[in-house]
């Protein structure tokens, strides 16, 4: 499986060896970072431009990182919302979520 994030990273990390071939080696993310990451992208190469390519970084999902600060964050709430395991306590989180669908419908 291709999703585990070390795996990912390696893979990635290892793409720049396809420099110069036919081939290449490109990150497939979901339409609404892809949109968001657009939008950092005149940001990212002014800040490489100012502060040299070592010193800035784009992270997952959307952020500007520079001098190890992050600059700009376009999803702040990305990893506490996320923040764990999402299949852990599966059933409970199904459980909560249909117990809470019902009372919603029988306030209507």
């Amino acid at each position: 499986m291709m999703s585990h994030p070390g795996v990912v990273y390696n893979l990635m990390n290892s793409a720049r060896r396809l420099a110069e071939t036919n081939f290449s080696l490109l990150r497939d993310y979901p339409k609404e970072i892809s949109d968001t990451r657009k939008q950092l992208w005149p940001k990212f190469k002014e800040a490489r431009s100012k502060h040299g390519p070592r010193n800035v970084q784009m992270l997952f999902p959307a952020a500007l990182r520079v001098n190890g600060r992050i600059a700009e964050d376009l999803f702040p709430e990305w990893y506490p919302i996320l923040k764990g395991s999402r299949i852990s306590n599966i059933h409970e989180r199904i459980h909560n979520s249909v117990a809470s669908s019902v009372e919603m419908l029988r306030h209507q």
